[in-house]
């Protein structure tokens, strides 16, 4: 295998270095260009699903005990916590 890549790739990249290092970034920006539709697509649906939920009117977070009804003393403290934007029992 290492002499079938000396022999022949190693020729090409000494006789034509641009052509090779031209070839190596188009498909450095081929994968990044798919990576970024990648993560676009992936924020787009989730900001979809978001708006969804908000429309449908379903909580972005779910408190519940694991055993019996949550105390009711729970729920000042929780409903004051920083970024709680909006709580109900």
């Amino acid at each position: 295998m290492r002499a079938l890549l000396r022999t022949f790739s190693w020729q090409e990249l000494r006789h034509h270095p641009w052509r090779s290092a031209a070839a190596v970034a188009a498909v450095m920006l081929g994968v990044a260009l798919a990576f970024a539709v990648h993560v676009i697509n992936t924020s787009a649906l989730d900001e979809f699903s978001q708006a969804v939920r908000a429309v449908n009117g379903q909580p972005d977070l779910e408190l519940r005990a694991m055993q019996g009804p949550l105390p009711e003393a729970l729920y000042g403290p929780l409903a004051r916590t920083p970024g709680v934007e909006r709580a109900s029992p």
